[in-house]
């Protein structure tokens, strides 16, 4: 029976042998140090344990082999999808830093565009005793424009910012991805005095507070700038 099972251990263990072409060697070097025939015994048992272990050995490299084929990751692969991973996160976060940058962006053209109606009505007759040429700038939410006046529909093209402009000579606030949260209409007179309404010289309402126009993006409620106009000098900080 141990013979049967020597010789049926040595035909199994054929296929890892011939794969692992060290074995023969050390099967050869194994029977020349045994010391006496009548270590026959421990030789085969020997034997059958060094088959076992080369047979082990070799169903683990091919495992190994499969696994790696069939699942696993290189070092390169892995660092590509890092690298991936990341150019992704910094494309999030730099998108949530824009909506930002476009707010207070767009405060700084807002401040820029009353600046601009107040010196364009101080400009226009700063010591005229009579009716002063009012200009200004209203605002109903999503668009803002410049108006000469007391007409407020009567809306004059403002400098720069050709990019969000309607063909009605508007601003566009939602091509610049910002939302005013409030409608509002500022006058100011030849004197650069802020009016929330100017009908002529008899029927106006000065400013009596500070003004607030607050900015925010155009699908969020934070971050919110707020634009400020004083009353009386019409200083906008």
């Amino acid at each position: 029976m141990e013979y049967d099972y020597f010789t049926y251990s040595l035909f199994t263990a054929n296929t890892c042998i011939e794969e692992v072409m060290i074995l023969p060697v050390l099967f050869i070097a194994l029977i020349i140090t045994t010391p006496t025939v009548l270590s026959c015994i421990t030789l085969i048992n020997s034997t059958q344990n060094f088959i076992k272990t080369a047979c082990a050995m070799k169903m683990s490299i091919r495992l190994q082999k499969i696994l790696k084929d069939k699942y696993g990751f290189t070092i390169i692969e892995i660092i590509a999808v890092l690298i991936i991973i990341g150019i992704l996160s910094a494309i999030a976060v730099s998108r949530s830093v824009n909506y930002n940058a476009e707010v207070y962006t767009g405060a700084d053209a807002l401040k820029s565009h009353l600046r601009y109606a107040q010196t364009m009505a101080m400009n226009s007759n700063p010591t005229a005793p009579g009716v002063p040429v009012i200009c200004g700038i209203s605002c109903n939410g999503s668009r803002y424009w410049l108006f000469k006046g007391t007409n407020i529909a009567d809306a004059i093209r403002l400098p720069e910012d050709d990019n969000f402009i309607d063909s009605d000579r508007r601003i566009n606030l939602d091509m610049k991805k910002i939302k005013i949260t409030s409608p509002f209409t500022i006058y100011f007179d030849n004197r650069g005095i802020p009016y929330s309404a100017f009908t002529d010289v008899t029927t106006k309402t000065p400013l009596t507070s500070v003004m607030e126009i607050n900015i925010q993006p155009f699908n969020a409620t934070s971050p919110s700038v707020a634009v400020k106009i004083t009353p009386l000098t019409g200083y906008i900080p």
